[in-house]
């Protein structure tokens, strides 16, 4: 989010924000509005995501140059614009498309109180206010299928691109990642009405002064919370408040309905001197039962790891369940082998996506010279460097220890 001539206007990524956390939505309107200061995130795992999403939309680029397309380029790839310039880069996209160039790279769309930054806009020959001609959306994804938060996001772009031009684009397209490297094409109007939705859902937390600042809403674990800037904020407020948040493997459900009872804290939860009901609404009383015992120990730990054993689980007959927790597990044997892969999901080359680098075996049946059980490592390495081929031969050679 933004101000724009004191509007304040979002983009697609504060659409998705919204759909995947209401508080990270608060979070980012009052950074903008209120000053709240936006925290740095440093992680080399989503920064080497981005390189690998740039060099991506590079090798398409060049692939359009290729066909010897009219490319126009509006503003520097994987750039936030400043609110002084985006105007005159959303009259230059206006402008190109006016033209009739071929491809526009990296077009400014600014509507209303949305902003958008399309990757492409290409060129087809279907009439609009512009002439004989109009423009579709074209995004790159390193994704090898289409996500949910990607076609909002053309959708939005899409429909931004048929404010500018008086006709609405037929179609929207994701050029996809992998070694495939499919692209995907979506009829507009299929997507357009759950868009218009999440846009008045969004728009009215925006336009509500109450919830502005400070902050009426509290974080929840979710699994965005992986990827958001925000992350250890939030984690620092339910460390605080010691909330149910802290409580491993505790369920949003579960969560839900112990905040419904006025159980709002890990010690709350851990109390024993507090009765629970014995059913929660959509919680079973073994997993009620599970989620205290979980908290209890948490509690009792207070910064140290400690562990229990749990009660193997009966049934009515208070007979032992089978192939319930470690009743999975086999007897020891000495023919047992332990088995880890160490891989690298961001590895691309034309042949794969993504490689396993070692294939590290532990066989407690042989000892190495320490005593120790004995390790075997198989490394996809040839020549000093993780190809394909040295996977194959280590995944071979694996597999011939395994036999």
């Amino acid at each position: 989010m933004q101000l724009i001539d004191r509007r304040l206007v979002y983009s697609a990524t504060d659409l998705v924000a919204f759909l995947e956390c209401r508080h990270l939505a608060n979070l980012e309107r009052a950074a903008v509005l209120h000053d709240l200061k936006r925290p740095f995130r440093d992680d080399p795992v989503l920064d080497r995501l981005a390189r690998r999403g740039r060099e991506y939309e590079a090798r398409f680029l060049e692939s359009l140059g290729a066909e010897n397309l009219g490319i126009r380029e509006i503003r520097p790839p994987d750039t936030v614009s400043p609110s002084r310039v985006v105007e005159s880069e959303h009259a230059a996209t206006l402008q190109a498309m006016r033209d009739g160039v071929d491809v526009i790279y990296q077009a400014v769309l600014l509507g209303d109180r949305r902003l958008g930054y399309a990757d492409f806009l290409r060129r087809v020959e279907k009439p609009s206010d512009l002439g004989s001609w109009s423009y579709e959306v074209w995004d790159t994804k390193l994704a090898r299928q289409p996500t949910a938060p990607a076609v909002l996001q053309i959708s939005m772009y899409s429909d931004l691109l048929g404010r500018m031009q008086g006709r609405p684009p037929e179609r929207m397209h994701l050029v996809l990642g992998g070694v495939a490297r499919r692209t995907e094409s979506l009829r507009v109007a299929d997507y357009g009405a759950y868009y218009r939705l999440v846009t008045r859902q969004f728009e009215t937390l925006l336009d509500d002064p109450e919830s502005a600042f400070p902050i009426s809403t509290k974080p929840e674990p979710m699994q965005h919370c992986d990827f958001c800037r925000w992350n250890q904020e939030c984690r620092a407020q339910w460390r605080r408040e010691d909330d149910l948040a802290l409580v491993a493997n505790l369920t949003s459900r579960q969560r839900r309905a112990l905040h419904a009872i006025d159980v709002t804290t890990r010690r709350g939860l851990a109390d024993p001197s507090r009765p629970l009901p014995e059913q929660l609404d959509g919680v079973s009383p073994d997993s009620l039962a599970r989620v205290q015992a979980q908290a209890a120990i948490q509690v009792r730990g207070e910064g140290r790891v400690i562990s229990e054993r749990i009660l193997p689980e009966r049934d009515r007959q208070d007979v032992v369940v089978p192939d319930r927790g470690l009743w999975l597990l086999p007897e020891p044997s000495p023919g047992d082998l332990f088995l880890d892969l160490e891989g690298d999901p961001f590895y691309g080359s034309d042949e794969i996506d993504g490689i396993d680098y070692l294939f590290g075996v532990i066989e407690p049946g042989q000892t190495d010279a320490a005593g120790d059980p004995a390790f075997h490592a198989f490394w996809s390495i040839a020549d000093g460097t993780v190809t394909p081929a040295a996977e194959r031969k280590a995944f071979e050679d694996c597999i011939d220890l395994i036999m």
